[in-house]
């Protein structure tokens, strides 16, 4: 799965746009159904895509938030702790 690209989508409903002129013009014929449909169901779907995106970044930074948190205040230093004791064995 790849992203979307923001220049792509802007072309196709460019291309889109055109169509739609040229229908209405008269110069070309095409199904009666149009273009419009079309041009409003990508944005529609680009734009929930984006909101999404944002939302994986916010996850993304809380996490990364948690984790350094985690590493820094709680896995250190009871690495540190664990590093200066002597090591006792087991001698049976």
């Amino acid at each position: 799965m790849k992203a979307i690209s923001n220049r792509e989508h802007k072309l196709l409903l460019t291309a889109l746009r055109q169509l739609e002129e040229l229908q209405k013009s008269g110069e070309a014929t095409f199904p009666a159904d149009g273009f419009v449909q079309h041009i409003q169901s990508l944005n529609e779907s680009f734009t929930h895509y984006e909101f999404l995106i944002m939302q994986l970044a916010d996850c993304i930074l809380a996490y990364q938030t948690i984790y350094k948190e985690i590493r820094t205040n709680v896995v250190v230093p009871r690495l540190r702790q664990v590093k200066k004791k002597p090591m006792s064995f087991n001698k049976t």
